[in-house]
């Protein structure tokens, strides 16, 4: 049973690397469903951090690779936890944040996310992936862990240099933050700029 579902979480997997979020990837697809999945591969629209977005998907590939001896699903597994590393490192601003969705789609999910953890799930991953710790049971050349560290990094001087000021003192974060300016922005009509 894991097996099946662990290929239906590399079949939902963009070539971009990323994932959509909230997609139930335990339900059996049919043969139309999956060649529709194979037609969008292409399209790395919808690809979030959001809700957890690629940290549970490596959690659970990561555990189903530590208990198979099958090598070419092992292979594939791997393959598909590269393409999620180098999905997050491509997705990560300069200043050192993660907007909610990348490829950008317009609106406040170009910001960067504190929300829901979205931002915070990425360094930790990051994290395991170049202290190699064994989280994960498989790690990264050297190098490919040298660059999660170098945005590791990036992404704790954003969120130091993200933490607001407000009467000359040091506060808080909001849930977003402008990618630009790094100053408090609106998401969603009720999610206002505010120290959340």
């Amino acid at each position: 049973e894991a097996i099946r579902i662990t290929e239906n979480v590399l079949l939902y997997q963009k070539n971009i690397g990323g994932w959509e979020k909230n997609k139930n990837f335990h339900m059996p697809l049919s043969v139309n469903e999956k060649t529709a999945l194979l037609a969008k591969k292409t399209n790395g629209q919808g690809c979030t951090i959001d809700n957890g977005a690629v940290d549970y998907e490596l959690t659970f590939l990561s555990k189903v690779y530590g208990s198979i001896s099958d090598e070419t699903l092992k292979l594939k597994i791997y393959e598909g936890f590269e393409k999620a590393i180098a999905y997050l490192l491509e997705a990560q601003y300069d200043n050192g944040g993660w907007p909610q969705f990348y490829p950008y789609r317009g609106g406040y999910s170009d910001h960067i996310t504190y929300n829901d953890d979205a931002m915070i799930h990425v360094l930790n991953i990051l994290k395991h992936v170049y202290e190699k710790d064994r989280t994960y049971k498989f790690t990264l050349e050297d190098a490919k862990a040298a660059k999660a560290k170098i945005a590791f990094d990036k992404g704790i001087s954003c969120i130091i240099n993200s933490q607001y000021i407000q009467n000359g003192m040091l506060t808080v974060w909001c849930a977003q933050h402008d990618y630009k300016t790094l100053l408090p922005v609106l998401a969603r009509s009720y999610e206002l700029p505010s120290l959340s």
